[in-house]
């Protein structure tokens, strides 16, 4: 059977996993699930936790790489805990046009504390509009 997108090369690397029909696919077990049901306050977060917040963009920014549209795109957000979240997405100079301040979203992902600067920073989280 042929399925567009798949290429002899992934064929084998689908077949070495026994994977030979679609049928396969659909009863194969994910690599991991993430349960975005932990949703927590900016204030609450622990390092190295996968959670969910309910946040509002404070600022948006792209620096470096600007050939190509591959910058790093920062973002603050903050909650009503009043607490802060940096976050960063690599090649995510697309986001720009996405994200804007005061846009409430949910974002997803694990958080990561840089000691020097104590602040909560997560490093490309998924992210959604729950509000609309």
């Amino acid at each position: 059977m042929y399925v567009k997108g798949v290429g002899p090369a992934r064929a084998a690397m689908l077949e070495a996993k026994n994977l030979k029909v679609v049928e396969d696919l659909l009863t194969y077990p994910p690599f991991r699930y993430e349960i975005v049901s932990n949703v927590k306050s900016i204030r609450d977060l622990a390092p190295g936790e996968m959670a969910t917040v309910l946040a509002e963009v404070r600022s948006t920014k792209v620096s470096g790489f600007q050939r190509r549209n591959l910058g790093l795109f920062q973002a603050t957000f903050t909650d009503s805990s009043r607490g802060v979240l940096a976050a960063k997405w690599f090649h995510g100079a697309y986001l720009n046009d996405v994200l804007a301040p005061g846009q409430k979203i949910a974002l997803f992902g694990q958080d990561r504390v840089r000691f020097l600067l104590r602040q909560f920073v997560d490093h490309a989280p998924e992210f959604e509009n729950p509000f609309g």
